[in-house]
Parts: C-alpha cells; sequence; structure tokens
C-alpha cells in the first residue's frame, strides 16, 4: 500500500517540474508565522470580518498541510508551521498554531489559475506557501484568503494516522522528526530541555562561573568508571578516546587560575542503554577552588530550584 502511494507521489513530482515548479523550492519568503497571524488579528471583536476586509492586510506563510477540506468551488487547508501557542504572561508553550488557508476557484480562475491547479498535485504532508489577504470565515475562523498558492516540498510517503499519532515505541526513538510533527507532547518537551538548558547556563554565569569547552577526543580518559568509545588519530598514529566525563580538564583549568569553571556538553560511555541512559548524553559539570562538599550540595540545590521554575 505505502509502496503504491509513493509511486503516486513520484509521478506527482514529475508533474510539477514539468509545468515549471521545484517540488523542493527554496525561495519563498514568509511575513508571519501562524502564532503571530493570530496574536495580531484573533480579537474577533475588533477585527470583524468587515474590518478585515477593510485593512486588507496581505501575509505570506508557509507550513506542512496537516487536513484537505473541499466543497465545490471551495477548498480549505488545515496548515501547521511549527509556531506555538504560549500561556498569556509567558512564554511556556502550551500547544501547536494552524492556520487556515482558503482557496476560491472564482478568485484564483482570474488571478492565478495555476494555483487551484496545483491542488491535483496536493497531498496531505506537503508543505506549501501560501500569499494572500488576512480574512474571516461567515465561522469566524480566522484564515488567509489565498491569492497564490504554492507546493514547496513535495512529500512522498505518508503521515502516520491524525488521531493515534506515531505509536509505535522504536519508530519514535528512530524518527523523532516524524513524531515531532504529530506529537505536540514531544514537542513541548523539547522547548522544556531548552529552556532548562538557558536557565542552568545563566545560573552558573550569574555566579561567576566561566563557561569552557574541553576536548571530546582524550589520549587519557578519565573522570568516571565507563567504558570509553576507542578510535584512532591517522596523521598522529595513536589511540585516542571519546571522553567519558570533562572532569580531568576541567580541573586542570582550575588549576590554570581560573577558580570557577563549568561546562555543558556532551559526553559518550560505550555500555548498555535503556530509557534512562544513553551512550551519548549532556551532562553539566562544575568546579571551585576552595569550596567544599557542602559548597557544592547547597549549589546543586539552588540549581535544581532554579532550573525548575
Amino acid at each position: 500500500m505505502e509502496e503504491t502511494i509513493i509511486a503516486q507521489r513520484r509521478q506527482k513530482v514529475e508533474a510539477l517540474r514539468e509545468q515549471g515548479d521545484h517540488p523542493h523550492a527554496n525561495d519563498f519568503r514568509v511575513t508571519h508565522t501562524a502564532a503571530e497571524l493570530h496574536d495580531l488579528y484573533s480579537d474577533a471583536e475588533r477585527w470583524t470580518l468587515e474590518a478585515l476586509d477593510e485593512a486588507a492586510v496581505k501575509v505570506s506563510l508557509a507550513g506542512r498541510v496537516r487536513a484537505v477540506r473541499r466543497f465545490g468551488g471551495m477548498v480549505f487547508l488545515g496548515i501547521t508551521d511549527g509556531s506555538d501557542v504560549c500561556r498569556p504572561g509567558d512564554d511556556t508553550p502550551i500547544g501547536r498554531r494552524d492556520f487556515q488557508a482558503a482557496l476560491f476557484k472564482k478568485v484564483l480562475r482570474d488571478a492565478h489559475p495555476q494555483s487551484w491547479q496545483r491542488l491535483d498535485l496536493l497531498d496531505i504532508g506537503d508543505i506549501v506557501g501560501v500569499t494572500g489577504q488576512v480574512m474571516r470565515s461567515k465561522r469566524g475562523e480566522l484564515s488567509v484568503n489565498v491569492a497564490e498558492m504554492r507546493i514547496l516540498t513535495k512529500t512522498l510517503r505518508p503521515l502516520p494516522d491524525k488521531w493515534h499519532g506515531l505509536t509505535d515505541v522504536s519508530a519514535r526513538y528512530r524518527q523523532r522528526y516524524v513524531d515531532l510533527m504529530m506529537n505536540d507532547e514531544v514537542r513541548r518537551a523539547f522547548r522544556t530541555r531548552s529552556r532548562v538548558v538557558s536557565q542552568i547556563r545563566r545560573f552558573f554565569e550569574a555566579r561567576g562561573y566561566l563557561e569552557v569547552e574541553t576536548p571530546m577526543l582524550q589520549s587519557i580518559y578519565g573522570g568516571a568508571a565507563a567504558r570509553p568509545f576507542n578510535t584512532h588519530h591517522n596523521q598522529l598514529d595513536m589511540p585516542l578516546f571519546l571522553r567519558i566525563a570533562p572532569e580531568l580538564a576541567l580541573k586542570r583549568l582550575v588549576v590554570g587560575g581560573f577558580h570557577r569553571v563549568f561546562e555543558i556538553n556532551r559526553n559518550f560511555r560505550n555500555e548498555g542503554s535503556d530509557s534512562e541512559h544513553a551512550p551519548e548524553f549532556a551532562m553539566v559539570e562544575a568546579y571551585e577552588a576552595y569550596g567544599d562538599y557542602d559548597t557544592m550540595a547547597t549549589l546543586t540545590r539552588d540549581l535544581v530550584q532554579r532550573a525548575a521554575r
């Protein structure tokens, strides 16, 4: 079944090329994200159908098609562009923002007939770019009245089921990009991790710690009891190891005169893996001259409290 779908979509790729459209275009310019569009014009009392029509705001947005609804001479596309809805008064992402693109045959037939013809080559999962005027549908939904639509990236493989998403746990880890398309919880986890790392960095910098980067390739591995990954430096003809911890290099920096140092980086341990242990992982490690166990215990407590805010 999937092979048949892929073959059909390859034919559509060739059809796009024949009509002069690049199936993987990179020359579309976006003016707004879906989140920005809703932030600016979602107030239905201020931006009524008539007010939007009078303002005649032109926008260009791009995103992945998640739904196609056809009603004779009207087609509505549900498009997601990766922008997120944030909690009011905060920048914490709480969901993904989509937008609706409305294509009317009677409008495009004269203004841009090629846009209407491209709908025959469109599939769910394709990335499209739309340019048009901000409008509100009769049901009150904020939309873009499309004056031009381009298929920017033609997808070959079908997306997982819209309602059930990607359920195979192994596939979710191996194809994280697909999981990100389908699962808002995973997207939030990625953004939350980024915020936590930023908080950790600011925490150390505010206390006078210098962020450093120490070598990944080491001639002597240490700082932990673990099996390393081995490699070989051809020019120097010497064995090297992917580091299992940055401890030794960080302590040398303290000896060199930097009394407070920290590093957020990758470590590698050639051992078993499970849901809580990976051969490659990120770790924060810090050292302070003249500090003791109590110093680092207090630092760690404050760090966890700050990162969890």
